[in-house]
């Protein structure tokens, strides 16, 4: 035998109790013994019930006993000592024990497999629906059968009589002691198991329950005490009461104490079951207890799956309404305008935005159809396709001359009319196509512009280039030349830094891939300081590459730079995926670091740490507006690492 195995299955994630509570189980199911054996039946060796049955089966549940087990030696040991000291012959102490043993772990390993969700079977739930209860019954129903089949044939084996009224008292009495009391045990231990504040047992008053005790008390006691024996039908409407009125939990300790009640009765030789002979008197009664049980507990486990239905369904009401409500508030806070429109052009949702936007007014369809633009977005949405940002030119009242940047995406069809619908989202994006509109206008200026600069340039470097040759320069003269390059350079300059300017806030992204470790070498290479930065492993992002590059160019120029006279730089890049679905790429360096109280100013345009440092304060703003325009953010802070600075920044991950 191998001591304290536990079950192959259904291994309850609970804590296993300790040889304590198998001790606890072992008296408990000795006192019971004793108690079943005060009520064999006149002329046999059989109790009319057996409620140390049901204190086995509770028991390796709880311990998580396994078929070979110190549990099951232990309860074997105790129902042998029980029987030898009741005076039973020794192949009856034998085979009581045994086939009483094979109906516990028969029941306990059928609970294990089909019931795994159960409070002592692995899960944390109760015996709390009909189709728990169902699977339940089956099993007792099971082992009861299989103790009762051996049991009999073993009595024959040892020349006993053995017919079929033996069967069905060996049957009805361990059906009994099972279904009574290891339910109302399984239910209380499952019930103080769980964490306050527990589920209420009933959803009456107090008042109610006192009432319905009463009326019980009342009423076995006049059937089976007073032999008031037209009262018996009454006692179905007791059991109707509690199984419909009050939680599973109340209805099954109701049942040990009226089954307590009857079957005592009846061996005292009163109540409606006694007036035959014992073995017709005890198999009635058997037959009384294992209805009413049944019946209750059907009941109260439908009473109690109802209960938590309707919970669920009042969680689910609530949390529905939230979500609604937050929908609702999302919808109507948002700048864009939103629609949902089926074939037929009627609005089934609008937001405020939805009229507040180019002040539309009409028919949306109509409106949309005579955009001047490729395709009418709401129809293509209907037919099933998708459009993303399409600008459209309103070109008749109220909103003649406005341009609107459409998306539509269709949505499921209407399951009672089956019309197609769409989402619309549009906005007004006037201001903005103006602004594409001048930043191009714009670039095309100063890409003209700067021919200009950039031809006197080439002119004057050329001219003292003529006169360096010659040896005869005058110093006015080449002074002269020096200022005009420099003029020249300073407006190329300028007007570089405008367009950067311009591009870092209005141009549109050119999202892709970006392998940020490779850029950061490429740009340490064209500073020449490939020896002096170091790169490691930096997850890709998805950005736009230029922006990027000018990011990674702006910070490791800077790091560069901003070293003590004498000191060689010393910068790191690195990178790490966050929580939040982002890339933090750190560029770390051992330079002059900051100065106190400047980590956010640093970022402002025209804000230098370090006047005495060549700079216009303007890269680290270029930085911020790149990062943020990518959904990003970027921060500095001096290097815990030793001296220097680091500058961090978040971008969206690639994958």
């Amino acid at each position: 035998m191998t001591v304290g195995t536990t079950p192959s299955t259904g291994t309850s994630a609970r804590p296993r109790p300790g040889l304590g509570v198998a001790f606890a189980f072992l008296a408990a199911g000795l006192v019971l013994g004793f108690m079943g054996r005060a009520t064999v039946i006149e002329g046999t060796d059989l109790a009319a019930v057996w409620p140390a049955a049901g204190v086995g089966v509770v028991w390796l549940l709880v311990r998580q006993a396994g078929p070979l087990s110190l549990d099951t030696a232990l309860l074997g040991g105790a129902m042998v000592t029980s029987a030898l000291v009741s005076g039973f012959p020794l192949w009856l102490s034998l085979s009581l024990p045994t086939t009483h043993l094979l109906q516990t772990v028969i029941i306990v390993e059928l609970m294990r497999r089909t019931l795994p969700e159960l409070w002592g079977c692995g899960g944390s739930e109760a015996i709390d629906s009909p189709r728990r209860l169902a699977r339940y019954l089956a099993c007792v129903g099971a082992g009861v059968l299989v103790s009762t089949v051996v049991g009999v044939s073993w009595w024959r084996l040892a020349g006993q009589e053995a017919d079929l009224s033996l069967a069905l008292l060996w049957f009805g009495r361990n059906a009994c002691g099972v279904l009574v009391v290891a339910t109302a045990l399984l239910l209380l231990l499952q019930y103080l198991d769980q964490p306050r504040p527990r589920r209420k047992q009933w959803a009456g008053s107090g008042l109610e329950f006192v009432a319905a005790c009463t009326t019980s008390a009342l009423l076995y006691g006049l059937v089976f005490l007073g032999d008031v024996h037209a009262f018996l039908y009454l006692l179905l409407g007791v059991v109707i009461w509690f199984g419909v009125r009050f939680g599973t939990l109340t209805n099954a300790w109701h049942t040990v104490v009226v089954a307590s009640v009857a079957v005592a009765a009846t061996l005292a030789d009163t109540g409606p079951f006694a007036h035959d002979g014992a073995i017709e008197n005890v198999l009635l009664v058997q037959l009384f207890v294992l209805a009413s049980a049944v019946m209750g507990l059907a009941l109260s486990t439908g009473l109690d799956e109802r209960t938590s239905l309707t919970a669920e369904l009042r969680q689910t009401s609530r949390e529905m309404t939230d979500q609604a409500q937050l929908l609702n508030a999302v919808v109507n806070s948002m700048a864009e305008g939103l629609a949902v429109v089926d074939d037929a052009g009627r609005w089934l949702l609008r937001n405020p935005a939805a009229t507040r936007v180019g002040g539309l007014a009409g028919d949306l369809q109509a409106l949309l159809s005579s955009g001047s633009g490729a395709g009418n977005p709401l129809a293509m949405a209907l037919a099933g396709g998708t459009v993303r940002d399409r600008e459209l030119v309103v070109s008749g009242p109220p909103g003649a001359g406005r341009i609107l940047a459409v998306s539509a995406a269709p949505l499921p069809r209407d399951t009672d009319t089956g019309r197609a619908r769409a989402l619309l989202i549009f906005r007004d994006a006037t201001v903005e196509h103006a602004r594409r509109v001048d930043l191009t206008a714009f670039a095309e200026v100063v890409a003209h512009d700067l021919r200009n600069p950039l031809a006197a340039v080439e002119s004057w470097t050329e001219m003292m280039a003529a006169e360096l040759e010659d040896g005869d320069v005058e110093t006015d003269l080449l002074e002269e030349y020096i200022d005009r390059v420099g003029s020249g350079a300073r407006r190329m300059t300028a007007l570089i830094e405008d367009l950067l300017g311009r591009a870092t806030q209005d141009a549109a992204l050119q999202l892709r891939r970006v392998d940020v470790a490779t850029l950061a070498e490429d740009v340490a290479a064209g500073h020449g300081a490939t020896d002096q930065v170091k790169v490691g492993d930096i997850p890709e992002v998805r950005a736009d590459a230029a922006l990027v590059r000018q990011v990674l160019d702006n910070l490791l120029g800077n790091a560069l730079k901003f070293v003590a006279p004498g000191d060689e730089p010393r910068i790191t890049v690195t990178g790490r995926r966050t929580d939040s679905g982002t890339v933090a790429v750190a560029v770390a360096d051992q330079g002059v670091g900051l100065p106190p109280g400047v980590d956010e100013l640093v970022f402002e345009e025209h804000q230098r740490a370090h006047p005495s440092y060549d700079g216009r304060g303007l890269g680290l703003a270029i930085c911020r507006r790149v990062v943020e325009r990518h959904g990003g953010s970027i921060t500095a802070r001096n290097n815990p690492a030793g001296r220097g600075a680091v500058f961090e920044l978040t971008l969206p991950s690639a994958d």
